[in-house]
């Protein structure tokens, strides 16, 4: 019961997020063969990406073009361009709190995200994958991603855990909804 209202609360921020800033609607109907945009920076490596989000491999920035090829019920496989590097996206529900549609809706979007919004600095930390003081809890998801759920239950909170890599964490800490220091 815990864990479904968790997630619930958790769909429902990403959901308020989304709005919050001005994000077109996630389409989680994502069929195979369709272009979708990262609608914010990962990692992969040998080519897969885990949902509990290590920070570790290689970078796809935010605004990657990719290929939907297949859909399961815990894994997405793309194409970063046609013919190219391919990617598994596994799922790790227990730690993203998230099914494989609520993946599908955070991390691809129709049309690419609006960076205009965001100051030069904001944006090249955002299109690197880093973080850094100031930057609002927004820009924060885009240029990480989603802290892993057990870890960060709450995006309302004023800390969020992020894994740099299986035994390695990172805190963002904000004050006033602005990053105040990462420890």
């Amino acid at each position: 019961m815990k864990r479904a209202l968790t997630a619930w609360l958790m769909a429902g921020i990403s959901a308020f997020l989304f709005a919050c800033a001005g994000r077109p609607a996630p389409d989680v109907a994502a069929a195979p063969d369709q272009t979708r945009y990262t609608a914010h920076s990962f990692f992969y490596d040998k080519g897969k990406h885990l949902t509990t989000n290590y920070r570790t491999g290689i970078l796809v920035p935010i605004n990657t073009k990719v290929r939907i090829v297949s859909t399961g019920s815990k894994s997405i496989k793309i194409e970063l361009a046609e013919g190219a590097q391919a990617i598994e996206i596994s799922n790790v529900a227990n730690y993203s709190g998230q099914d494989i549609n609520g993946i599908l809706g955070r991390m691809f979007s129709p049309t690419p995200i609006d960076l205009g919004r965001f100051s030069d600095q904001d944006r090249g930390l955002i299109l690197s994958g880093q973080v850094g003081v100031g930057m609002s809890k927004d820009a924060v998801l885009l240029a990480l991603g989603y802290p892993p759920s057990h870890k960060t239950p709450s995006l309302e909170g004023d800390a969020w855990t992020y894994w740099r890599n299986r035994f390695v964490t990172f805190v963002v800490e904000f004050e006033n909804g602005k990053v105040a220091r990462v420890r």
